[in-house]
Protein backbone atom coordinates (compact mmCIF):
# COMPACT_ATOMS: atom_id res chain seq x y z
CA UNK A 1 0.00 0.00 0.00
CA UNK A 2 1.40 3.28 -0.77
CA UNK A 3 1.58 5.84 2.13
CA UNK A 4 -0.64 9.10 1.87
CA UNK A 5 1.06 12.32 1.86
CA UNK A 6 -1.40 13.90 4.18
CA UNK A 7 -4.43 12.70 6.62
CA UNK A 8 -6.76 15.32 6.41
CA UNK A 9 -10.15 16.44 8.19
CA UNK A 10 -12.86 19.15 8.62
CA UNK A 11 -16.05 20.43 10.36
CA UNK A 12 -15.26 19.06 13.65
CA UNK A 13 -17.25 22.35 15.24
CA UNK A 14 -16.48 22.14 18.66
CA UNK A 15 -18.42 23.50 21.24
CA UNK A 16 -18.88 23.94 24.94
CA UNK A 17 -20.83 20.01 24.71
CA UNK A 18 -18.66 18.27 22.37
CA UNK A 19 -14.86 19.26 23.62
CA UNK A 20 -13.84 15.89 24.56
CA UNK A 21 -15.69 14.02 21.55
CA UNK A 22 -13.51 16.40 19.17
CA UNK A 23 -10.62 15.79 20.75
CA UNK A 24 -10.80 11.97 20.94
CA UNK A 25 -11.93 12.47 17.08
CA UNK A 26 -8.22 14.45 16.77
CA UNK A 27 -6.58 11.61 18.56
CA UNK A 28 -7.76 9.28 16.02
CA UNK A 29 -6.70 11.26 13.06
CA UNK A 30 -3.31 11.35 14.73
CA UNK A 31 -3.19 7.33 15.29
CA UNK A 32 -4.37 6.76 11.84
CA UNK A 33 -1.80 8.92 10.27
CA UNK A 34 0.92 7.19 12.57
CA UNK A 35 -0.14 3.75 11.68
CA UNK A 36 0.14 4.28 8.11
CA UNK A 37 3.56 6.17 8.90
CA UNK A 38 1.80 9.35 7.54
CA UNK A 39 3.76 12.83 9.55
CA UNK A 40 1.59 15.56 7.93
CA UNK A 41 -1.98 16.63 9.17
CA UNK A 42 -4.07 19.16 6.96
CA UNK A 43 -7.03 20.69 9.29
CA UNK A 44 -9.47 22.21 6.86
CA UNK A 45 -11.76 24.48 8.52
CA UNK A 46 -14.25 24.19 11.20
CA UNK A 47 -13.19 23.38 13.73
CA UNK A 48 -15.38 25.97 15.93
CA UNK A 49 -19.23 25.95 16.05
CA UNK A 50 -19.77 29.37 17.25
CA UNK A 51 -19.22 32.21 14.95
CA UNK A 52 -19.87 34.88 17.70
CA UNK A 53 -16.87 33.87 20.52
CA UNK A 54 -15.80 30.97 22.00
CA UNK A 55 -16.00 29.75 25.54
CA UNK A 56 -13.24 29.67 27.77
CA UNK A 57 -14.06 25.73 27.97
CA UNK A 58 -13.90 25.19 24.11
CA UNK A 59 -10.99 27.39 24.08
CA UNK A 60 -9.08 25.24 26.47
CA UNK A 61 -10.55 22.65 24.67
CA UNK A 62 -8.64 23.70 21.43
CA UNK A 63 -5.43 24.28 23.96
CA UNK A 64 -5.45 20.41 24.59
CA UNK A 65 -5.48 19.16 20.69
CA UNK A 66 -2.97 21.86 19.55
CA UNK A 67 -0.96 20.13 22.13
CA UNK A 68 -2.05 16.57 21.30
CA UNK A 69 -0.77 17.60 17.67
CA UNK A 70 2.58 19.26 18.93
CA UNK A 71 3.50 15.86 20.91
CA UNK A 72 2.32 13.76 17.96
CA UNK A 73 5.70 15.10 16.48
CA UNK A 74 3.35 15.23 13.08
CA UNK A 75 3.41 18.65 10.87
CA UNK A 76 0.03 20.69 10.88
CA UNK A 77 -1.29 22.87 8.40
CA UNK A 78 -4.39 24.43 9.59
CA UNK A 79 -7.22 26.68 7.62
CA UNK A 80 -10.20 28.05 9.07
CA UNK A 81 -13.49 27.85 7.75
CA UNK A 82 -16.73 30.07 7.53
CA UNK A 83 -17.06 29.12 11.30
CA UNK A 84 -13.77 30.51 12.63
CA UNK A 85 -14.50 33.84 11.55
CA UNK A 86 -16.15 36.15 13.68
CA UNK A 87 -17.54 37.96 10.19
CA UNK A 88 -17.58 36.23 6.82
CA UNK A 89 -15.57 39.21 5.05
CA UNK A 90 -12.78 38.92 8.28
CA UNK A 91 -9.40 39.00 7.48
CA UNK A 92 -8.43 37.53 10.69
CA UNK A 93 -10.19 33.90 12.25
CA UNK A 94 -9.93 32.55 15.87
CA UNK A 95 -6.90 30.91 15.15
CA UNK A 96 -5.52 33.68 14.42
CA UNK A 97 -4.34 34.45 17.92
CA UNK A 98 -2.40 31.32 17.88
CA UNK A 99 0.10 31.51 14.90
CA UNK A 100 3.44 31.14 15.96
CA UNK A 101 2.91 29.53 19.45
CA UNK A 102 2.91 26.25 17.98
CA UNK A 103 6.58 25.22 16.27
CA UNK A 104 4.43 21.87 14.32
CA UNK A 105 1.18 23.83 13.62
CA UNK A 106 0.96 26.28 10.69
CA UNK A 107 -2.50 28.43 10.73
CA UNK A 108 -3.02 29.96 7.42
CA UNK A 109 -4.85 33.01 7.56
CA UNK A 110 -4.41 33.87 3.54
CA UNK A 111 -3.76 32.26 0.47
CA UNK A 112 -0.66 30.25 0.86
CA UNK A 113 1.16 28.44 -1.99
CA UNK A 114 4.04 26.38 -0.98
CA UNK A 115 6.10 22.69 -0.80
CA UNK A 116 4.49 20.31 0.56
CA UNK A 117 5.51 16.05 0.43
CA UNK A 118 7.46 17.17 -3.16
CA UNK A 119 4.03 18.79 -4.42
CA UNK A 120 3.36 22.46 -4.77
CA UNK A 121 0.38 22.75 -3.17
CA UNK A 122 -2.40 25.76 -2.16
CA UNK A 123 -4.02 26.26 0.40
CA UNK A 124 -6.94 29.12 0.26
CA UNK A 125 -9.35 29.50 3.83
CA UNK A 126 -12.33 29.92 3.48
CA UNK A 127 -13.34 33.62 1.61
CA UNK A 128 -16.52 34.62 -0.18
CA UNK A 129 -17.45 33.16 -3.33
CA UNK A 130 -16.15 36.65 -5.12
CA UNK A 131 -13.30 36.33 -3.18
CA UNK A 132 -12.20 32.84 -3.92
CA UNK A 133 -12.56 33.57 -7.27
CA UNK A 134 -10.09 36.88 -7.44
CA UNK A 135 -7.51 34.79 -5.05
CA UNK A 136 -7.65 31.84 -7.52
CA UNK A 137 -7.25 34.43 -10.81
CA UNK A 138 -4.00 35.59 -8.82
CA UNK A 139 -2.52 32.67 -8.15
CA UNK A 140 0.52 31.06 -9.81
CA UNK A 141 -1.52 27.55 -9.37
CA UNK A 142 -0.37 23.88 -7.90
CA UNK A 143 -0.78 20.63 -8.47
CA UNK A 144 -3.41 20.20 -5.29
CA UNK A 145 -5.41 23.25 -3.77
CA UNK A 146 -7.10 22.57 0.18
CA UNK A 147 -9.79 24.88 0.86
CA UNK A 148 -12.93 25.14 2.65
CA UNK A 149 -16.19 26.01 1.12
CA UNK A 150 -19.25 26.63 3.16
Amino acid sequence: MKTPLVVGSTDQHMKASNVEDVKRLIKGQIDLAKNIGCNTLVMLGDFWDSRASQKLSVLMGFRDVCDMLEESGLFTYWIHGNHCLPRYDSPISYLTPFRGLFPNIMFIDEYTELECCGLDIAFMPFQTEEMMIETLEQSNGADILFSHFE
